[in-house]
Parts: structure tokens; sequence; C-alpha cells
């Protein structure tokens, strides 16, 4: 694509750059580059950020990005992705409510929210009194499953 973006390790935008931003943006995905370089100019001698490793939110903490330093006869370094899980196989899984299982009388009983707590605040303050509140009332009234360790699969 040869699209340059500060986002990915380039000095300056291109229109290019500015169509994959959106397409990341509007796609909500992930970039695993970091400011390393991954082609050589070779007239005018210069390195650049054109190669892009790209992902979804969801494997973005388990993903890692290495750009080889030899160019091996050519003008792109070589990019290698590597499956962080695969060097530890055992990945805590979050616990996470079990919806299906709510007190949903007693969730909207807790989860009061009410002009107090959101008036007066800053947008920053408001958001955290609301979200506290009913993160109280859903631990209170929504069971959480086993935090079990996954093995994942080879």
């Amino acid at each position: 694509m040869n699209g340059h973006s500060p986002l990915w390790g380039n000095p300056d935008t291109n229109t290019r750059g500015l169509q994959v931003e959106k397409i990341l943006n509007d796609h909500n995905l992930c970039l695993l580059n970091n400011d390393e370089y991954t082609y050589f100019h070779e007239p005018t001698r210069t390195f650049h950020s054109v190669d892009l490793a790209i992902c979804t939110p969801s494997v973005l903490p388990y993903f890692s990005l290495q750009v080889d330093n030899d160019l091996h006869n050519s003008d792109h370094f070589p990019l290698t992705i590597s499956d962080n899980r695969r060097q530890n196989p055992s990945i805590h899984s979050a616990s996470r409510y079990n919806f299906k299982l709510g007190n949903w009388c007693k969730f909207s009983s807790l989860a009061n929210i009410n002009k107090d707590i959101v008036s007066n605040n800053s947008i920053d303050a408001a958001v955290k009194n609301v979200t506290e509140v009913l993160i109280a009332a859903a631990d209170r009234s929504i069971p959480k499953n086993s935090n079990t360790f996954k093995k994942q699969r080879k």
C-alpha cells in the first residue's frame, strides 16, 4: 500500500496513509507495528515504514511483531508475527458475568442512578460514579463464571 502515517512510524502522512488510517478506524482494527522501519528505498537511501501487521483488538494482546534487521536481498525487511500464547500456554481467562442467571429485579433496585451522582461533576467524574454504581449492582445481583485457566490448543 505504501501508505505513510505517524501511526506506524513515518514522520509524514500521505493519501494512502490517510486511507489506511480510515480503514483501521472504521473497522476497529489495531496495528502490531511499532516505530521500526520495514522498507529501505535504495535510490534515496532512506528508510520507511510501509509494511503493516493488522489485527482485531481481541487478539492484539497475544501477538507481537518483530522486524528483522537483515534485508535478505530485498528492499523490505522481513516481518515476523509471534503468537505469545505459545510461550505461555495457560492464559488466565477473566471472569465474566453470567447474564442468564442475573437477578434483574435486584439489579434494578441496586443500580440507583440519581441526579446527585452526575450533577455538579465533570463528565469524567459523572461517568466514573455511574460506572461504580452499575458494577457494584452487577456484582451483587449477577453471578460470574469461574475464574479458570484455559489451555490453548496447539
